[in-house]
């Protein structure tokens, strides 16, 4: 009993244990939350029947977009903060690859958004889970 006595005594702080090495911090590009703000652009016409990364042909008229980031496929909401307007779009092709914007809308998906005088405006997107496909015309 004395040995187990002695093993339950109190141990000094005076050397702690020597701090585990950390690795060191990585540059990284932050994770986009649920939702981000990005610069859009659109294309139209010019483009028409062009092949998109997805290998279909691009119809300006169609609610879609190319994003650099987002998988081709996905669906995503973006919404004009300024009117409120929204439209989901389908990410069918890569771009844009004018610095600083984020996103490439089509001409369907910039007239919904009423940014097509614009050019370029400040939009929010937000992924979309278990959407279907946001192919559709706009409304005109």
């Amino acid at each position: 009993m004395a040995l187990v006595m002695t093993s339950c005594g109190t141990t000094s702080n005076a050397n702690p244990p020597p701090p585990v090495a950390l690795a060191p911090p990585v540059a990284m590009r932050p994770k986009a939350g649920p939702s981000h703000v990005v610069k859009a652009s659109w294309y139209g016409k010019e483009f028409s029947n062009h092949r998109t990364a997805t290998g279909e042909k691009f119809d300006p008229n169609h609610l879609t977009a190319a994003s650099k980031t987002l998988p081709l496929g996905s669906v995503v909401r973006v919404t004009n903060p300024n009117t409120g307007h929204s439209v989901k779009v389908r990410i069918n092709d890569r771009g844009p690859f004018k610095r600083g914007v984020g996103l490439d809308l089509s001409k369907g998906a910039a007239k919904t958004l009423g940014i097509t005088k614009k050019g370029v405006a400040r939009v929010k997107v937000a992924p979309v889970t278990g959407a279907s496909e946001a192919t559709a015309a706009p409304p005109d």
